[in-house]
């Protein structure tokens, strides 16, 4: 009997010292001030243990202050729920969910996600947007099922992100910084990379979708064992345009190809630190007025050009600076491989080029 007993407290206290997470409702009874007690049910500021739930009210949650709390729901079921984030930082530890028409607004201070879930409802609108300030994220490959815009501030994906429905990232202002894989991979999908770009792993760039480059620069640094995928059609404006690779003697390749896929660059300067493989009945390679350079690593064919009549690679006329410049081999493969035209600028071969079965036009 008496043991029976200690087995029964011992029980008890197990369970009484276990911890789940209280979850706490947005109200916004007294005002949209986050931290006032009076505008959660139950009546309190949200800690680091407890989930929040943010319904459709009439105060939307400001974010002056520094606060921290474990899951994050916005727009419970179908309603319209908003978290905005003006001046202070939100810490989210575990999950992030954002239902339908729910939408997160940074425009100043931080928004912290430390888990590895972030959710976003399909739907045609805006589900995240930011015109200042840091949002931050953790999530495994980042997932944009709804649109999500930038005009300010600065993005980063800490774990790589993809555009995986129709809808799009538009970044026309800010900063983009993307550590890990890069994945544009939905049809009729498109990637606005805001004032800069960085992405620290892959681009993935699937056929019929659209990259548009942003104005003050891109560099990708691809990680070791990854190639770039370009087969969608890419886009930049005034940007310094850089590929580097993971390992400067090993295999790297950006691959431009699948059918109708296009390069184009209006101006500013596209460099590639690795191979480039131009695809059969694929690409159509255009430098408005651009410096481009290929210039590969040193123990592999850098710049190989494998199509038809439809591979076009070319500087356009009558402009102030185009010109390629193309600093290790140039391969041509196969029969009636199309033509590369230099404009009115310089076109440079540092090493051997094979071109029987192409046309080259230089002035």
């Amino acid at each position: 009997m008496c043991r029976f007993l200690l087995l029964f407290v011992f029980g008890v206290a197990l369970i009484a010292g276990t911890s789940y997470a209280q979850t706490i409702t947005w109200t916004g009874n007294v005002s949209s001030n986050w931290g006032t007690p009076g505008n959660w049910n139950p009546s309190g500021v949200p800690t680091s243990g407890q989930n929040v739930n943010i319904p459709n009210t009439t105060n939307k949650p400001a974010v002056n202050g520094t606060y921290a709390i474990n899951n994050l729901i916005i727009s419970s079921g179908w309603g319209g729920g908003e978290v905005r984030v003006e001046n202070g930082t939100l810490t989210v530890n575990g999950s992030v969910t954002i239902n339908g028409q729910g939408i997160l607004q940074v425009s100043g201070g931080q928004f912290l996600h430390q888990g590895t879930s972030f959710g976003f409802a399909f739907g045609n609108y805006n589900a995240v947007q930011i015109s200042g300030g840091l949002l931050r994220t953790n999530a495994t490959n980042f997932v944009i099922n709804s649109g999500m815009e930038m005009t300010g501030g600065v993005f980063e994906a800490n774990a790589g992100m993809a555009v995986a429905s129709s809808k799009s990232f538009t970044a026309t202002g800010g900063v983009v910084r993307v550590n890990g894989h890069l994945d544009i991979q939905a049809s009729n999908s498109s990637f606005y990379a805001g004032d800069s770009l960085l992405v620290n792993g892959q681009i993935t760039l699937s056929s019929s979708t659209s990259f548009y480059g942003g104005a003050a620069g891109i560099v990708v640094n691809r990680a070791v064992g990854q190639n770039n995928q370009l087969s969608g059609n890419w886009f930049t404006q005034q940007a310094q345009v850089i590929f580097n690779p993971s390992n400067p003697t090993g295999n790297n390749l950006t691959s431009i190809s699948s059918g109708g896929a296009q390069f184009r660059v209006g101006q500013g300067s596209v460099v590639f630190n690795d191979s480039v493989y131009v695809g059969r009945n694929a690409t159509f390679m255009e430098f408005s007025s651009v410096a481009f350079m290929a210039a590969g690593n040193s123990d592999k064919s850098d710049f190989v050009i494998d199509g038809s009549d439809r591979t076009r690679i070319w500087a356009a006329r009558n402009q102030s600076n185009p010109t390629l410049y193309i600093l290790e081999d140039v391969k041509f493969n196969g029969d009636d491989l199309g033509e590369v035209d230099a404009g009115d600028r310089a076109i440079v071969w540092n090493n051997r080029t094979r071109a029987a079965a192409a046309t080259i036009t230089a002035p």
